[in-house]
């Protein structure tokens, strides 16, 4: 058995902190421009509280391991809210997925790169092999979304990985860390991985598993536990 002791998760919601009568599950998945949080909370304990909410407000959720510090693990803006008789349901979306939504003006570039064209849409990073150099880029009016697309099939030539957390991130190569998750499984269900919270993971790392490296390829981050979807690395 790992050695956690204690799990401790927050909601920010309009400066209030709750700690406790809800769940939530965070979805991100590797090369996809969408992150989404689904927030249940107990009705009493939210109207106990005094909440009030409304769609594009923000709300954060946090996750503490024993004495480590506590991490923000999701930022994001509200798009949906429905009641149950016993729950409120809050969808978010995260600040960056959110901002994909953007309707933006048509540009037209000629002679320029892949990082000129990014730079004009969202806060990324891109692997150095990857900023190749383009005769001509239209960013057609419409969400941002459709022109990052756009973008990403033209590098579709190479084998990219991409992924979201305040940035995008392109990459030739998943090369973040390994961490051996030995002390930390709960179950394995053939590519499919249920361990302790681990707030560290992200979609770029591999994690170890008796002696057999994983590439991840969706974290789903909840409560108590996170699921991760892999694949053999070897």
């Amino acid at each position: 058995m790992p050695s956690i002791s204690k799990i401790i998760s927050s909601i920010e919601l309009n400066s209030k902190i709750l700690e406790r009568n809800f769940t939530f599950e965070i979805t991100r998945q590797l090369n996809s421009l969408t992150e989404i949080a689904t927030i249940k909370i107990k009705k009493d304990y939210f109207d106990v509280n005094n909440i009030s909410l409304s769609k594009r407000d923000k709300i954060k959720l946090y996750m503490q391991i024993d004495n480590e510090e506590n991490k923000e693990i999701f930022s994001g803006i509200i798009f949906e809210l429905y009641s149950t008789k016993a729950e409120y349901y809050i969808l978010a979306e995260s600040e960056l997925s959110y901002s994909f939504a953007q309707e933006i003006s048509a540009k037209s570039y000629v002679d320029t790169n892949v990082s000129t064209v990014l730079g004009e849409l969202c806060e990324y990073e891109i692997d150095p092999e990857l900023n190749i150099s383009l005769k001509r880029f239209i960013i057609y009016p419409g969400q941002k979304r459709i022109s990052i697309k756009s973008l990403l099939n033209t590098l579709e030539s190479k084998k990219i990985y991409y992924f979201i957390d305040k940035k995008l991130h392109i990459k030739k190569d998943l090369n973040g860390k390994i961490y051996n998750i030995d002390k930390f499984l709960v179950r394995q269900e053939g590519e499919k991985l249920t361990i302790f919270p681990y707030p560290k993971l992200t979609l770029a790392d591999r994690v170890l598993l008796k002696e057999k490296q994983y590439k991840i390829n969706a974290i789903r981050l909840t409560n108590r536990r996170f699921i991760l979807e892999v694949e053999d690395d070897n």
